[in-house]
């Protein structure tokens, strides 16, 4: 006599497996990131920060820590568009880059800047007088960093 493929044993079995994979899945830590993007306000206020004021804000791709939000990365949206849909006139400013802010009583403040970064992310060493970037924060702010 066969096994019935969905008898009441083998579908207690397949159940109990499906929930320790369920288990184990959420035991592993996310490696997405949890930043956010910016809302109009900080973006602007951080495209302004970073690039100046003649800059304008669409051509700025700007995230928000989730993580502390006094944090806030920023770039040239041409590095992070693929399809080639950039808005008008944006080709033109194209820079390289990642720049890292913080917020410093009510105004954005670049700490550090650069196309490649290594683990910690030191502010001091660009611009005296600021703080390191958190290691938490530097992770959620730069994907695959690893900090």
């Amino acid at each position: 006599m066969r096994d019935d493929p969905l008898s009441v044993p083998r579908l207690r079995r397949i159940l109990a497996l499906a929930v320790v994979a369920v288990a184990a899945a959420a035991a592993i830590p996310s490696v997405t990131w949890a930043r956010r993007s910016a809302t109009p306000t900080e973006r602007a206020a951080i495209v302004r920060a970073v690039f100046g004021s003649r800059f304008p804000v669409r051509c700025g791709v700007v995230y928000a820590s989730t993580v502390n939000t006094t944090w806030a990365s920023a770039q040239w949206i041409g590095q992070v568009v693929a399809t080639g849909k950039m808005p008008h006139g944006c080709l033109a400013l194209g820079s390289n880059g990642v720049a890292i802010v913080h917020l410093e009583k009510g105004r954005w403040r670049i700490v550090t800047e650069g196309s490649s970064y290594t683990c910690p992310l030191a502010g001091s060493e660009v611009y005296p007088g600021q703080p390191n970037v958190p290691a938490k924060v530097a992770d959620d702010l730069i994907p695959h960093l690893g900090c």
